[in-house]
């Protein structure tokens, strides 16, 4: 079928551009996961990565979304390798808007696909999960190697993309708080690794604390800031299904 064609067009798309960060020489033979674990020598290729993934089906966005985070996990070089694009966030964020709209149409009984097979929701909040937790792999290797100046600049850079990316509302200080907990799970879950009390990942402690009280325990207040602040999305509701919200 035509969809099912489309589908395996970006697919392909998606792993042709995935070979070359990847070097992988056998791609057809020994499949990707082989080589997920190698460096990205090219930062540019992020943006061609992500941006092949907007308004992608659901299943294919899913099975690539578990690769990237396969070349962010425990990939320190990656990781930073894609904090060199200054605009990462945005194209993390841009793969969360068309979910809501597509979920709400096969439970519209007024859409015009009704007679459509019923949708896995499943998959639609792992793609929610899989995305979130590229911002955490990002995050987390900040934060146990960064200065916490330079940690403090880039969480708030992370918060002023979603900021201007959905617009000042409840939904947006709802997946912040979503996102800030997700880094705190991280750092829990991996505190073995805070071996020497003068390292990195204590003094930056100080730093997400202070963040966190704010976007956390406290409000924002970007009703307020949100008067200069255009959005540039239609909205991310995905929350909503995840019970964030």
């Amino acid at each position: 079928s035509g969809e099912r064609h489309s589908i395996g067009v970006q697919g392909a798309l998606f792993y042709l551009l995935l070979a070359e960060p990847a070097h992988q020489a056998k791609l057809a033979t020994d499949g990707v996961r082989a080589t997920l674990r190698r460096p990205v020598r090219t930062p540019e290729i992020w943006k061609s990565l992500f941006k092949s993934l907007q308004g992608s089906p659901i299943e294919l966005r899913e099975q690539a979304l578990l690769d990237i985070n396969s070349l962010l996990i425990d990939n320190s070089f990656n990781c930073e390798n894609i904090r060199t694009n200054t605009e990462w966030q945005h194209w993390v964020f841009a793969l969360l808007t068309d979910i809501p709209l597509q979920v709400a149409l096969q439970f519209d009984p007024n859409a015009v696909n009704i007679s459509d097979p019923p949708i896995d929701v499943s998959r639609y909040i792992n793609v929610y999960c899989l995305c979130l937790n590229i911002l955490t792999l990002v995050h987390y290797d900040a934060f146990m190697k960064m200065q916490p100046n330079d940690l403090n600049d880039l969480l708030s850079a992370t918060l002023d993309s979603l900021l201007v990316f959905n617009g000042p509302n409840d939904k947006t200080q709802s997946l912040a708080r979503v996102m800030l907990c997700s880094l705190l799970s991280k750092l829990e879950s991996n505190k073995a690794n805070f071996s020497r009390y003068d390292a990195p990942p204590w003094r930056n402690l100080q730093v997400l604390f202070r963040i966190l009280k704010r976007f956390v325990f406290q409000t924002p207040g970007w009703s307020t800031l949100g008067a200069n602040v255009t959005s540039t999305s239609t909205g991310i509701t995905l929350s909503s299904l995840t019970g964030h919200a």
